[in-house]
Parts: C-alpha cells; sequence; structure tokens
C-alpha cells in the first residue's frame, strides 16, 4: 500500500542564534510549519513517523570524525566559545542545542527514507532544521551542521541502492553535498540555483554549468524574478529527461521553500502552488521520494508552501498551472568573489529584515485565493486518421502529426520534449498509448515529421514549431 509519510520533532525549535536576533534562519520558520500542518488536517492523510537519533556512524558516513567530534564537544562551551567556534564556519551558528538538534534532524531524514523504502510507491516530508545542503565533509556553512541529504544518499547506497538522484530546487548552490557525492558513481545531483555569474553566494565556479564535478549537474540562473513557469520547465525539460535515463531507485529532495514568492534571500517568484506542481511531478513518477526541509525565509509564506507541497505528496500529481517556456543561457563568466573570509562573522551578516507586509497583503488577499478552487486537467484524447495521429480534448484538436515511415526513434524524442511534456503542464496526457500509436502508425513520408497544431486552443502550452 503506498503511504505519504510525515515527520518533525518540536526539539528541533531549540537551535537558535543566542547572540543576535536578526538572523533569518530562526526556529520559528519550522515552528510555523508544524502548527500549520497540524490545525489543517492534511496530517491526518499522513502516516506520522516518530523521531529517532542519528548515530555516530551513520553522520560519519559523510562527515569526518574531527568535524563530527567538534561539533559534539559544542555542547559543552559557553555562548563566547559558541560565537569563537563560529569564526571558523563560514555564515552558521551554534548553541548549546545544536549538536543534538542536528543529530536528530538527521535522524529525522534516515527513518523518513527508511520506511519510505520499505513501503512500494511511497513518499514523504522531513519538516526539519537545521537545513543540511551546504555542510560539507569537514565543515557545515550557510545554516548546516550535518548534510542531511548526503547522509540519506549514503545510507541508501549502503542499503544495496545502486542509483540515488538528488534534487536540489533551494535557491542557493547546494556546494555542500555536491562535495559530500563527489565519489560515489551511485548517487547524481541535479541543483538548481540563483548563480548571476557567481554574485550570488556561495559564490563558487563550480556551481556554474561546466565544472571539475562529475556527479552533479548545475542549472544556474541568471536572473532573478522567475516563477512557477520557469522552476516547472526546469523540472520538465532537465529533471524528467535525466530521471529516465538514469533510472533512480530513490529520489531525494533539497526542499528549500526560499525560491518562494516575497522571500528576500531568493527574490524569486514561486507560489504555494508551483511548489506542489513540481512535487506532484516527481510524485506522479511512482519512485520513493523523500522531500527534506531546507531553506525558506518568508516565515509567514513557509506553512502554505509546505501544505501545498504535502497535498501534491497525497494527491501524487502535479497542480495544473498556466506557463511557458524560458531560455537558459549556454556558458555563463564568472565574476563572483566570496562573500565571506576567515575569519567568518558572527554578527551583523544580515540586515534588518524588511517590511514584509506588502507580500503578506498580496500572499494572502491575492495570491492563495486563486489556489482555493484549482483548474481541472482535462484528459487528451488520441485518435489516428489514416496514416496522422490527432490529439483533441473535448472535441476540440489540438495537435495533428504524421509521422515518417523511417526515423520513428527520432521522432519519439522529438514528440516526447517538444509536445508531450508541454502539454502535460495543462492537461492530462497518458504517454504510453501516444508513444504506441507513433510506432504503429505507418505513416505517409520517407523522412519528414508533420505537425500542426491548432494555436489558438493551445495558447502558449506548446512551442512553436516551424
Amino acid at each position: 500500500m503506498t503511504k505519504t509519510f510525515f515527520i518533525t520533532d518540536s526539539f528541533l525549535l531549540k537551535h537558535q542564534c543566542e547572540w543576535t536576533n536578526s538572523h533569518v534562519e530562526t526556529p520559528e520558520r519550522l515552528g510555523k510549519i508544524i502548527e500549520k500542518l497540524e490545525s489543517c488536517g492534511i496530517l491526518d492523510q499522513c502516516e506520522r513517523l516518530e523521531s529517532r537519533d542519528a548515530d555516530e556512524k551513520e553522520i560519519q558516513l559523510v562527515h569526518s570524525k574531527k568535524y563530527y567530534e567538534t561539533i559534539k564537544e559544542s555542547t559543552k562551551m559557553n555562548l563566547a566559545e559558541l560565537e569563537n567556534l563560529c569564526t571558523q564556519i563560514e555564515d552558521s551558528f551554534l548553541n548549546q542545542y545544536t549538536f543534538d538538534v542536528s543529530v536528530k534532524a538527521v535522524g529525522c531524514a534516515l527513518k523518513l527514507m527508511e520506511n519510505i523504502l520499505s513501503n512500494s510507491g511511497s513518499n514523504g516530508f522531513a519538516a526539519i532544521r537545521p537545513p543540511g545542503h551546504h555542510a560539507n565533509p569537514i565543515n557545515g556553512c550557510g545554516f548546516c551542521i550535518f548534510n542531511n541529504v548526503a547522509i540519506c544518499a549514503k545510507k541508501a547506497r549502503q542499503m544495496g541502492l545502486k542509483k540515488v538522484l538528488i534534487i536540489d530546487w533551494d535557491v542557493h548552490a547546494g556546494q555542500g553535498t555536491q562535495y559530500c557525492i563527489e565519489n560515489d558513481s551511485g548517487i547524481f545531483l541535479i541543483s538548481i540555483h540563483r548563480y548571476e555569474s557567481g554574485n550570488k553566494w556561495p559564490n563558487l565556479p563550480e556551481s556554474n554549468i561546466k565544472s571539475n564535478y562529475k556527479q552533479t549537474l548545475n542549472v544556474p540562473l541568471q536572473k532573478i524574478g522567475l516563477g512557477d513557469a520557469e522552476y516547472a520547465a526546469f523540472i520538465d525539460l532537465i529533471v524528467r529527461p535525466i530521471i529516465a535515463d538514469y533510472k533512480p531507485e530513490l529520489i531525494l529532495v533539497s526542499c528549500g521553500f526560499d525560491a518562494g514568492f516575497g522571500d528576500c534571500e531568493g527574490e524569486m517568484n514561486v507560489t504555494p502552488a508551483g511548489f506542489g506542481h513540481l512535487t506532484g511531478t516527481l510524485a506522479s513518477l511512482n519512485i520513493p521520494l523523500v522531500l527534506l526541509l531546507e531553506g525558506g525565509y518568508f516565515v509567514n509564506a513557509l506553512p502554505e508552501h509546505a501544505f501545498h507541497t504535502i497535498k501534491a505528496l497525497i494527491e501524487r500529481t502535479p497542480t495544473a498551472l498556466p506557463l511557458g517556456f524560458p531560455s537558459l543561457e549556454d556558458m555563463i563568466p564568472f565574476t563572483g568573489k566570496p562573500k565571506y573570509t576567515l575569519p567568518y562573522t558572527t554578527r551583523g551578516a544580515y540586515e534588518t529584515m524588511p517590511d514584509v507586509n506588502k507580500f503578506d497583503d498580496i500572499f494572502f488577499k491575492q495570491l492563495l485565493p486563486r489556489y482555493s478552487n484549482p483548474p481541472i486537467r482535462s484528459t487528451l484524447d488520441f485518435t489516428t486518421q489514416e496514416s496522422t495521429i490527432v490529439i483533441s480534448c473535448n472535441g476540440n484538436t489540438l495537435i495533428k502529426f504524421t509521422p515518417s515511415k523511417n526515423n520513428k526513434d527520432e521522432e519519439i524524442m522529438f514528440i516526447y520534449h517538444f509536445v508531450y511534456l508541454p502539454l502535460t503542464w495543462q492537461y492530462k496526457v497518458d504517454w504510453k498509448i501516444l508513444k504506441e500509436l507513433i510506432l504503429k502508425t505507418e505513416g505517409k513520408n520517407e523522412a519528414k515529421l508533420e505537425v500542426e497544431k491548432c494555436s489558438n486552443l493551445i495558447n502558449s502550452v506548446l512551442l512553436e514549431i516551424s
């Protein structure tokens, strides 16, 4: 029986920055998510798991013993000693609870993964903190202490899985995960992140399209303000084909919400339903799917992002969205420089958060009401008329195409990327049926695929096909 699992622990709220109240990684981030999910009733549709602590061996699947012991010893330090230690950990903080909280966060992630792998076709969400995807084998970084997702991937490999895929859609590059998995050919990372020629933190050339890290595919973004359409395109045009080719036995997601609308760290515009679309697309593939909370700093929006994400996990279908296509540059020059240098500052890195009332007003009064009655996606029909395949909806023809007598493999790939995938954003389409029709239809041309589309019905869903 397929299940959607959920795991968290209120103990994770005890990790906080003790020497400034202006830090953006606050306990409130997780607290508001838990409050929303427990009050709205959606967790009644999930199987809730009890938390556990990760043991030393599990942490050291990724992290060095020296680093593990350093964080463990921090529980005995006073506030001044903790702050001094943080001058050696880029953009991070520690308090007396950090080690125990971090061990429990990893344990939550592992328990979620173990239950999902034990129940075929299941998925789940771990509402945990601190985040993990910036932590590398020998040090923490960027609010992250232990790399939750990398430890899960390594544990899955230890359990016998041959191929594990990590998808990181947090707005910051997952360089820590990139470092942690590089020597394991059975783990592959796709990181979708702001880059801006290296001027966006973590300001690293290895976050570019090309790098020496062979187990990572970067999708570096040069512009802010990208939203549902662009991120859905990344999933459909980049991630889904890789999944089809790589055939992972497990998908782990570093589920940051800082690409969400109104997030001052991310400056992107993904809506709660947008995150539901990304999640539902992956959930529909019937591959074991584990989502781990990473970043996200517009606190009032985080509960809605989490709600729509879990809703999509339960329903196993992407939210229908009106979408278009983005464009990506082939190569991006690196002009950035590190924002932080040793000794790392522990104070004053973040200015007072700007007034979010303007975002609140738009978010709750204009944005959320649009998704109270989500659009219903119509199912497309396939018919053949002699040598022509017709795709229609409610009697209206959307696409006609005539395959050639040969070149079927090339035409199937073309139809998959430029007809099927775009149509799935607005309609329900059965690819298996469509593929069989292409193979069985004899066609009337020797080497040319003829495509005719009804643009007034397709609107912006389909790419222009010349």
